[in-house]
């Protein structure tokens, strides 16, 4: 979860479009398994899961000298609602809904690498996908996808025993037109910062992310993350450890949006269905941990996220 200012594998192109490195071609697949998590959105316990264990795959190499390419398929967000019910004929029949939100993500990238100076542009290719969204009033199911471009600019200073790194992502328009409700907003500015130190097969990073998130909302508070991490090599094996302060960008009280052509006999069901929710406070304390197995053919990583505070 940190990688700014470090080089590495094809995975490091989604930290730095500039931190690609490559000894020869290569390819990465990765697992990302999220255990349940119980909330409480709708003023009764509810669950919140993802169902697809996948985190990326990708190949790259080097296309000339001193240039380097890559393509990765990537899920960096998929999260599904367990469920959201409504009950009808006397409780004996119940409605249920899974509202779901993916977003799949393929990313074209090419560095150039100077002995100290490296410099990456990626394409970001996102296919949004949102699945059972929730409108009081209406037994409509919606499914709606939405395709957007963003691209990525990295930077990257290798030095002999410190490494600087920059990226950006553009602020970009995005409308929702969803039927019962339209929305024009925006995805935010995203920028990261940070640094790397490396002494006796260890290295050290820290890292700070900004988004301006209160582009998405007025009511939004924009948010600057603090990720900081250490890491030692032992032999074939390397051992790691971090931190992460994610603070929240609002809590407060909201309503679902409704149906306002429905009539009093169509929405006679949905009279004791919760009409909004609430989100409690939610910045996030985090620790990372994870070890890394090299061998001749590859390398074998694990690593492992847990929410603390």
């Amino acid at each position: 979860h940190t990688g700014i200012a470090i080089t590495g594998g094809v995975d490091n192109v989604l930290q730095n479009p500039a931190g690609y490195a490559p000894d020869a071609a290569s390819l990465h697949m990765e697992m990302l398994v999220k255990p349940p998590v119980n909330v409480t959105y709708y003023g009764e316990e509810d669950r919140m899961t993802s169902p697809a264990p996948f985190g990326m795959v990708g190949a790259g190499g080097n296309l000339a000298r001193n240039i380097t390419g890559a393509l990765i398929y990537s899920l960096p967000k998929s999260m599904q609602l367990d469920d959201f019910s409504v009950e009808m004929n006397m409780g004996y029949y119940v409605l249920t809904r899974y509202p779901t939100f993916n977003l799949h993500q393929v990313t074209a990238n090419a560095a150039w690498h100077g002995d100290n100076l490296h410099v990456g542009l990626s394409l970001h290719n996102q296919v949004y996908y949102l699945s059972d969204i929730i409108f009081l009033r209406t037994f409509d199911r919606m499914r709606v996808g939405k395709y957007i471009l963003r691209p990525q600019l990295g930077l990257l200073y290798t030095g002999d025993n410190f490494n600087a790194g920059l990226s950006v992502t553009p602020q970009q328009d995005a409308s929702w037109d969803l039927r019962y409700v339209s929305y024009d907003t925006k995805l935010p500015l995203d920028m990261v910062v940070g640094g790397a130190y490396k002494v006796n097969n260890g290295q050290y990073t820290a890292e700070v992310e900004y988004e301006q998130t209160s582009a998405i909302s007025g009511e939004f508070s924009d948010r600057w993350t603090v990720r900081v991490g250490a890491e030692k090599t032992v032999r074939r094996f390397t051992y790691r450890a971090g931190y992460i302060y994610h603070p929240e960008v609002w809590h407060g009280a909201y309503k679902l949006p409704v149906n306002t052509t429905a009539t009093a006999d169509t929405a006679l069901w949905w009279n004791d269905v919760a009409v909004g929710g609430y989100v409690s406070k939610n910045t996030q304390h985090l620790i990372t941990f994870g070890t890394s197995w090299t061998h001749r053919s590859g390398k074998v990583n694990l690593a492992f996220l847990l929410d603390v505070g």
